[in-house]
């Protein structure tokens, strides 16, 4: 594969579905826009990409470079960064105001944004109020560019990390750090029901995802994935055998079958420092009484055959 490093001109065609996008770019040595396509959704005009693919050549179109994965970085010439003020990404920056906050610092535009933004008052026309809507939209787009590069850096392809971002925004990262349960013995993976770890990747190209339990990395292939629950919550009979530092138990009358003596004991003892328990006196009342337990007709005597 071959990289370039091109500036984004215009957006030809972008699809919000699969992301898949046509952008025309400035590229060094290329007296004319190239077109670069692929899975580029969270490119924006005046971003700065470093693209690895491989060229074609489109009977309709002509010379393409087509995408496999790309970052963005800021631009270090006057021109792209003149470009990338001015493309509407950074609110109270237009092409006006760009060019003058680029005519007035030069190559040294994003450092005095980054760490200086008071000194835009240098610049004519910008007042206070305008650079608090800088200040507040750059802070955000680096926030954006940081979440891109925890999910790079956790094995996440680009154009998947974008379909990541789209999806859940600022939350990427808590999304990516979910705690999942497996919800099935696999014995071949020494992993058992109940069990609590933490996403640790995810690889869209193999199909792949990491679960950390408990320091112990285990790799699932797409067709183990129904193995695997969200863990935001779990049951007291999943939680059998398990301590928690933590421990929110709801006790409501609502679920008044469940309200059992034995249960609400197991719930208990399963958290190592605090309990915490919402719910209603009646209904804890209710199950400290009860000290039936249902009867279940598994039918096991039925289905052993002794030798």
């Amino acid at each position: 594969m071959q990289k370039i490093r091109c500036v984004v001109e215009r957006i030809t065609y972008q699809n919000p579905g699969n992301g898949y996008s046509v952008l025309k770019c400035r590229v060094k040595d290329y007296d004319d826009l190239v077109p670069v396509i692929g899975n580029l959704v969270d490119a924006n005009v005046g971003s700065v990409l470093l693209v690895e693919g491989n060229w074609k050549v489109d009977g309709k179109y002509g010379k393409q470079f087509v995408a496999e994965n790309w970052e963005e970085t800021l631009p270090a010439t006057i021109y792209g960064m003149e470009k990338y003020l001015g493309s509407g990404l950074i609110k109270g920056v237009g092409p006006k105001f760009a060019k003058r906050i680029v005519q007035k610092f030069g190559t040294d535009t994003f450092d005095v944004i980054e760490v200086e933004v008071e000194r835009l008052q240098e610049v004519d026309g910008i007042g206070s109020k305008r650079i608090k809507m800088i200040a507040e939209s750059w802070l955000k787009q680096k926030e954006i560019k940081n979440i891109m590069l925890f999910l790079q850096e956790h094995q996440v392809s680009t154009s998947y990390a974008a379909k990541i971002f789209k999806q859940y925004g600022n939350d990427s990262i808590k999304v990516m750090q979910d705690k999942v349960m497996q919800i099935k013995n696999n014995y071949d993976k020494e992993v058992f029901n109940g069990d609590i770890g933490i996403i640790e990747s995810v690889d869209d190209t193999d199909r792949t995802l990491v679960v950390n339990f408990d320091g112990r990395s285990v790799e699932y292939d797409v067709t183990e994935l129904d193995e695997l629950v969200h863990a935001y919550a779990t049951t007291i009979h999943k939680a059998q055998g398990s301590e928690y530092p933590i421990v929110v138990m709801p006790v409501l009358m609502n679920h008044y079958i469940m309200l059992q003596r034995n249960l609400i004991y197991t719930g208990i003892t399963r958290a190592k420092k605090i309990l915490v328990m919402v719910g209603t006196k009646k209904a804890l009342s209710y199950a400290v009484r009860n000290v039936t337990v249902t009867k279940r007709n598994t039918l096991l005597k039925e289905r052993l055959y002794i030798v």
